[in-house]
């Protein structure tokens, strides 16, 4: 998932640099992240689960329990 864009954004006057802005945003829900937390909770939040997963993260005393011999 290529979650996340950069925006930048330099303003010059006469050559010189005024101002400068940069700022990341999700390009999901298209939140504006201002911290690693928020990355780290919208990597989260976005990242699709499959059933493969899911099957691999059964915990062991339920797959004993559920198999027959």
């Amino acid at each position: 998932m290529s979650g996340f864009q950069v925006h930048k954004i330099v303003e010059t006057l006469d050559g010189a640099v005024v101002r400068r802005q940069h700022w990341t945003t999700c390009n999901v829900c298209k939140g504006r992240l201002e911290s690693a937390q928020e990355w780290s909770r919208h990597r989260a939040m976005h990242t699709v689960i499959t059933q493969s997963d899911l099957d691999c993260h059964i915990p062991q005393h339920i797959l004993e329990k559920n198999y027959e011999y």
